[in-house]
C-alpha cells in the first residue's frame, strides 16, 4: 500500500466515490525501490482524470499519484477514484480497488534498464504500427526511451495496448524440454522467467546447453549497452558457440 498523508487518509475516510477516465497521463521519474533497482515497487504518475461523480456534472481534476508498479494508469482506461464532494481538486485513485490485471506471480526481478537499440526498436514498431494503436505506442515509446518506463512497464503497456493476451511462458519451454523437465527451474539472464531444468541428475549435457544460452543472452545484453564493440562481441560469441 502507498504512503499517505493525512489528506489522503481524510479523503479515504471521508471522500465520495466515483468511476474516472484517465484523459492523459504521465509516468515521473519518482520511484520507490526496495533493495536493488530490480525490485522496483512503486512510480509516481501525473494524471488528469474525467470524473463521473453519480447524479452530478462531470469534472476533470489533476493527479499526482504513488501507485503500485503493476498498475500502470493510461489514457483511456477507466479507474475508480476517491473525491472531496466540497472541493473536486482533492481526488486520488482509490488504493481499496484492486489493479487489473494483477502481476503474474512468474515474472519475477523483471529487467529494470533501457538500452539504446531497445528503444529505437520500440520507436520504429510505434512508427510501422497501424492507426488504432499508432498514437498510444509513440507515447509509450517515448516514455520508455527516455528513461521513464522500466522494461517490464513498457512490455506491459504495450501489451495492454495492443491487446495481446498475458501468457506464461514456463509451460511452453517446459513442452520443448521434454522430459528433462521435472520442475527445477533456471533463472534467464534476458528477463528474469525461471527455465525449467530438470532433477538434480538431470542429463548434463541439458545444464551446458542451458548455460551457454544464459551466456550469450548476457553478453548480447552487454553488447547492447555499449559496454563492448561489435568485434569483442562477435569474438567472445563465436568462442561460446566453439564451446563444448
Amino acid at each position: 500500500m502507498p504512503w499517505f498523508g493525512s489528506s489522503q487518509k481524510k479523503l479515504l475516510a471521508d471522500g465520495e466515490t466515483a468511476k474516472a477516465d484517465v484523459v492523459t497521463s504521465e509516468p515521473t521519474h519518482h520511484v520507490v525501490e526496495q533493495g536493488a533497482i530490480l525490485q522496483l515497487k512503486q512510480r509516481t504518475w501525473k494524471l488528469l482524470l474525467r470524473v463521473h461523480p453519480p447524479n452530478q456534472p462531470d469534472f476533470d481534476v489533476k493527479v499526482d499519484q504513488r501507485l503500485d508498479s503493476w498498475r500502470l494508469p493510461w489514457r483511456g482506461n477507466v479507474v475508480d477514484v476517491v473525491y472531496d464532494a466540497d472541493d473536486h481538486s482533492h481526488a486520488m485513485l482509490d488504493p481499496r480497488v484492486s489493479a487489473s490485471p494483477p502481476r503474474p506471480e512468474w515474472l519475477s526481478d523483471p529487467g529494470t534498464g533501457t538500452t539504446i537499440p531497445k528503444a529505437k526498436r520500440a520507436v520504429a514498431e510505434a512508427h510501422a504500427a497501424s492507426d488504432d494503436h499508432r498514437a498510444d505506442l509513440e507515447l509509450a515509446a517515448s516514455y520508455y526511451a527516455e528513461g521513464a518506463l522500466y522494461d517490464f512497464e513498457y512490455q506491459e503497456l504495450r501489451r495492454r495496448i495492443l491487446g495481446l493476451p498475458l501468457v506464461d511462458p514456463r509451460p511452453a519451454i517446459a513442452r520443448a524440454l521434454g522430459p528433462q523437465a521435472s520442475g527445477a527451474f533456471f533463472r534467464s539472464a534476458a528477463d528474469g522467467h525461471e527455465i525449467p531444468l530438470g532433477s538434480p541428475d538431470a542429463d548434463k549435457a541439458v545444464v551446458a546447453m542451458t548455460d551457454r544460452i544464459t551466456r550469450l543472452e548476457q553478453l548480447a545484453d552487454r553488447h547492447d549497452r555499449g559496454s563492448i564493440s561489435d568485434a569483442e562481441f562477435d569474438a567472445q560469441k563465436d568462442k561460446l558457440l566453439r564451446s563444448t
